[in-house]
């Protein structure tokens, strides 16, 4: 149980909750009697090596370095979601000029929201 949380990565098309309850579900049937501390130390490390995508994992090292596990975890699904505002602004607009200025601004609200 150990090995498969400690070699456990996100997959192709799962989502951010997935990967934390499998993380979760993996960390309790290896370690049942983990103090807090201890499990929340070891979430984080699992959850930051094994994010598939590499602008996550690079915005939660600027970002959520000094946060517990659920902190993290919060701040990953909130990146999730502006990246999908983003997209989807991108997406259905005609200029591209006009969609990276959506998209900026949207990145400027993710960021005042991130930094409360």
């Amino acid at each position: 149980m150990k090995r498969r949380f400690d070699s456990r990565r996100q997959k192709d098309g799962e989502s951010v909750q997935g990967f934390e309850m499998g993380l979760r579900t993996l960390h309790q049937d290896a370690w049942p009697h983990a103090s807090a501390e201890q499990r929340d130390a070891q979430l984080k490390r699992c959850f930051d090596e094994g994010l598939s995508s590499p602008e996550m994992i690079q915005y939660l090292r600027l970002h959520a370095r000094n946060n517990n596990f659920d902190e993290t975890v919060l701040k990953a699904r909130q990146f999730v979601d502006a990246s999908e505002t983003a997209k989807q602004v991108f997406v259905s607009q005609g200029c591209p000029n006009r969609s990276l200025s959506l998209i900026q601004r949207a990145a400027k609200r993710f960021n005042l929201i991130c930094a409360h």
